[in-house]
C-alpha cells in the first residue's frame, strides 16, 4: 500500500474476500466452542473489498493505536482494558438545544475503557489524516462538546466524568492547527465538566510498537497549553 511513500519498507495492508471473512467466522466459531461463549462476530460486507487506499490507511491507524495499546497493558501491572468497540454500533446522536429541533452526530473511530484499581476511564479515539476542513472540526468537537455533557450520556455511564476525546494526527503543524481550532471555539454552554480539557491530541508518531509504553506516557497536549510540551499521560489525572 503506497510503496511510493517509503520505497525502503512499504506498508503492507490486506483485505478480506468473501470466503476469508467466512473462514474467519468459522475459526472464531471454534474458538468460542472450546470457551462456550459467544463467537466474536466478523463485520464484513463486500463493499469493504472496493476501498480506496485512505480508508486502509486510516483502519491501519486505528489498528496501530489498538496494537500499542495492547502491548503496553501486558507490560503494566494492575491497569485492564476492559472494552473495545468500533464501528457503526458506536456512532450516536445528541439533540441541540436550540429553538428548533437539531441533532449532532459523534462518530468515533474507536471507544474503549481502562480499569486501574476500582477507577474506569471511558475513552473516545479520532484518527485525523488531515483530510477533514476546518467546518467539519469545529462540528466534531461540538458534537463530543454537546454528546458529553448531554443527560443521555451522563445517565448511560455512571463514571461519566471520567472521560476524555483523544485525537491522534499526522503532523505537528496539523497538531497545532487543531488545538488552535478548539481553542478558538465559542463554548457551546457552560460545562458541568471537563469542558475544553476533555479533548487531547498527540502525533502518530509519538507512540510506536517497538516501545509500546510510549502511549501510556505524557504525549497528549490540551487546548490549554502550548502544544509544543508534552503534558498529560494516558492515565491519571481529571
Amino acid at each position: 500500500m503506497r510503496p511510493d511513500l517509503d520505497p525502503g519498507a512499504p506498508l503492507l495492508a490486506y483485505g478480506l474476500e468473501l470466503r476469508g471473512a467466512r473462514a474467519l467466522q468459522t475459526h472464531r466459531a471454534r474458538l468460542a466452542a472450546e470457551r462456550t461463549d459467544e463467537p466474536e462476530l466478523v463485520r464484513w460486507r463486500k463493499e469493504y473489498t472496493r476501498r480506496t487506499e485512505w480508508f486502509l490507511e486510516h483502519h491501519v491507524m486505528i489498528s496501530n493505536f489498538r496494537c500499542v495499546l495492547e502491548l503496553a497493558l501486558r507490560e503494566t501491572p494492575g491497569v485492564e482494558l476492559l472494552n473495545w468497540d468500533q464501528g457503526q454500533e458506536t456512532w450516536l446522536r445528541v439533540p441541540i438545544p436550540v429553538e428548533r429541533a437539531q441533532f449532532l452526530r459523534v462518530a468515533p473511530d474507536a471507544r474503549f475503557s481502562l480499569r486501574e484499581a476500582d477507577e474506569v476511564r471511558h475513552f473516545f479515539l479520532e484518527m485525523d489524516r488531515s483530510t477533514e476542513e476546518h467546518s467539519r472540526l469545529l462540528r466534531k468537537f461540538q458534537a463530543y462538546w454537546w454528546y458529553l455533557q448531554s443527560p443521555i450520556y451522563q445517565r448511560a455511564d455512571s463514571n461519566s466524568r471520567r472521560v476524555n476525546v483523544l485525537i491522534v494526527t499526522t503532523g505537528q503543524q496539523r497538531m497545532l492547527n487543531l488545538i488552535r481550532t478548539l481553542q478558538l471555539m465559542p463554548k457551546p454552554n457552560r460545562a458541568a465538566h471537563g469542558g475544553k480539557g476533555l479533548f487531547r491530541f498527540c502525533l502518530e508518531s509519538d507512540f510506536w510498537v517497538t516501545n509500546p509504553a510510549s502511549v501510556l506516557r505524557p504525549i497528549w497536549r490540551t487546548a490549554g497549553s502550548s502544544g509544543t510540551g508534552r503534558e498529560h499521560q494516558l492515565l491519571g489525572g481529571s
